[in-house]
């Protein structure tokens, strides 16, 4: 198997993984829009022995993620929250408070969100146990990396998060924590890793609706220096050279669930998607009041 997940530099990073077992785990990724799934490997990607221009064919454990788990469904509930939300709603109008709002009353979440990930542990034994021994010593390391790369992808948007609050022209500080957001906090530190992996996919779902209907928002670009709303920008690039975030998350909840249990799964990526619509109510309940002119006061 070929565990990939898109790097800053647009390349991918793999990890393989021998089957052993009789069971149809590691078939080939096949992605929603039929494209190759052929892709170039960077040399250090997976060991020094690799080369620049080897070709492999990427995998995740499981092939049929798009048809146990109902994407469009769960990705319509996410722009529902997003569209429904006044806070959002204003920021999208134009509303220079509201559009401080977000990022300030979020700001916590953002910044919680890459520590949240590079704590994680990634235990060896339910993989072991579920796809054996020999199969998870062969892909522990680079799995491994492919997690801490997505951190690091993470901390990227967390610093563009901040420079977008600055492009707003105002100085940023950080609102006041509210109840939805320290909620979102909360579930980033899910002791289970089932729940912890579909959080983040819950996350990614909400992070792309955000900012497809943002970023088409002429009025709300135009608040910011640079006239783009750069967090927004990277959320929507193509992946081009493998699996997405989303897809890596929803694989990894499912590997890592002893019994494939999709429609938990399912259940906890919904819950995260309806505690975003909280937090959004309470950043918008909470912070808007609390802005005069060009000062945040706290």
């Amino acid at each position: 198997m070929v565990l990939a997940t898109a790097s800053n530099n647009g390349h991918a990073i793999f990890t393989r993984i021998e089957h052993q077992q009789n069971v149809p785990f590691c078939s080939s990724y096949d992605p929603p829009n039929g494209r190759a799934a052929i892709l170039r490997v960077r040399k250090d990607c997976i060991g020094s022995s690799s080369s620049v221009g080897v070709c492999v064919e990427v995998r995740l454990f499981h092939a049929d993620s798009h048809q146990r788990l109902p994407y469009d469904e769960l990705r319509a509930q996410a722009r529902k929250e997003v569209v429904r939300s006044g806070l959002i709603q204003s920021a999208g109008a134009g509303d220079v408070k509201a559009a401080f709002a977000l990022h300030a009353g979020f700001w916590p979440f953002v910044r919680e969100f890459e520590i949240a990930i590079d704590r994680r542990a990634l235990p060896r034994a339910p993989l072991a146990l579920k796809f054996g021994p020999s199969s998870t010593r062969t892909c522990f390391a680079t799995l491994a990396r492919a997690v801490r790369e997505m951190k690091n992808e993470e901390g990227s948007h967390a610093t563009l998060w901040q420079e977008d609050a600055a492009e707003l022209g105002l100085e940023f500080r950080e609102g006041p924590l509210v109840a939805g957001v320290t909620e979102l906090i909360e579930s980033a530190y899910a002791h289970d890793i089932v729940v912890f992996f579909a959080v983040l996919a819950g996350t990614e779902f909400i992070a792309e609706e955000l900012s497809r209907y943002l970023t088409q928002s002429k009025d709300f670009v135009a608040l910011f220096g640079r006239s783009r709303w750069a967090w927004g920008d990277v959320h929507l690039l193509p992946h081009q050279d493998g699996p997405s975030h989303l897809e890596i998350d929803v694989d990894l909840a499912r590997a890592y669930s002893p019994t494939d249990d999709v429609a938990f799964i399912k259940r906890m990526i919904e819950n995260t998607i309806l505690l975003f619509g909280r937090a959004a109510k309470d950043v918008y309940q909470s912070l808007m009041p609390l802005h005069e002119g060009s000062e945040w006061r706290v």
